[in-house]
């Protein structure tokens, strides 16, 4: 018999996923779960968590999900503290952050990939631009462009928009340093460089769509998913004019104990997260979801690391 080591769960019992030819169904009963579960991370992760612990707590209604969005940068202190169960990142864990969680525990972190998100370059619904190139994207961020570009750009008109908002100088938004969009972009469109100081750091995807919303000079970068008709995405382009996509993966962390594995409630979850429903709540919410051969090798991978007695 399989048993997952439990400790908030009154009766434990794992249930693994049904795999289909066509994909995995969520298991129909995974024990009566109860006790606590507690996320802490991402702001970018934080509707898609609500949603899978919604479906969660319909099979489990005695058990009590609590949600924190403070950004990617919480989950990696929040997971090594112990102060909360899960740690949804819209990143990868950094050296250091590792580091300090197998100082912590004597052993690495489980990281578990969970859905794709595909950013938008967004302005004002009224800026007549189109489309922009990677490098000129870098240009506008960085304090000290590293690797696309020399020229500096500070105003709409060095991007080929015509006065009057050609002659006004371009507004930038973002996030702040704890959230995972901020050391994405610091590592894929900066090139390990540092944003300009004039950036204005922003807590939300929200309120960056919001911030480029109200200023008909700003840009700003957030997930596709965030699309208004306040704003207009443009088009992101290599150097050769060719189209590009800005995606990334967005990730759970986990304390999996080498022997004594994952807490039942933390499986079970993840189980659900990574099967066919978990995945289409993904999709409902804007995200793109993990391939199917990914899912199955993280299922047995999790499978793994029940606790056997």
């Amino acid at each position: 018999m399989l048993l997952a080591h439990c400790l908030v769960a009154v009766l434990c019992f794992v249930l693994f996923p049904a795999v289909a030819d066509d994909g995995v169904a969520a298991p129909v009963q995974a024990g009566r779960l109860s006790g606590n579960l507690s996320s802490t991370g991402s702001d970018s992760l934080n509707s898609l968590m609500q949603a899978w612990s919604l479906q969660f707590m319909q099979h489990h209604p005695e058990l009590n999900v609590q949600i924190q969005a403070s950004g990617s940068a919480t989950a990696a202190v929040a997971l090594t503290e112990s102060t909360a169960n899960l740690g949804p990142m819209s990143r990868p864990m950094t050296h250091t952050e590792r580091l300090r969680f197998e100082r912590m525990h004597g052993y690495p972190p489980l990281e578990i990939p969970v859905a794709l998100e595909t950013l938008a370059v967004y302005v004002h619904r009224n800026n007549p631009l189109n489309a922009i190139k990677m490098n000129d994207l870098e240009s506008l961020f960085s304090v000290e462009p590293q690797c696309r570009s020399v020229r500096r750009i500070s105003r709409w008109a060095e991007l080929g928009v015509a006065p009057p908002l050609g002659q006004r100088r371009i507004s930038l938004f973002g996030r702040n340093s704890a959230s995972g969009t901020y050391g994405f972009l610091k590592q894929q469109l900066l090139c390990h460089g540092d944003f300009k100081p004039e950036v204005h750091e922003l807590p939300g995807a929200a309120a960056v769509i919001q911030a480029v919303a109200l200023a008909e000079n700003g840009i700003g970068i957030a997930g596709a998913r965030h699309q208004s008709s306040a704003v207009k995405a443009l088009q992101l382009l290599r150097q050769d004019q060719q189209p590009m996509t800005l995606q990334r993966t967005l990730f759970i962390y986990l304390n999996a104990h080498p022997v004594m594995g994952l807490g039942a409630t933390e499986l079970a979850f993840m189980q659900l997260v990574l099967s066919d429903t978990g995945q289409q709540l993904a999709e409902q919410h804007g995200f793109e979801p993990i391939p199917l051969e990914t899912r199955l090798g993280l299922l047995q991978r999790l499978k793994e690391l029940v606790h056997v007695d």
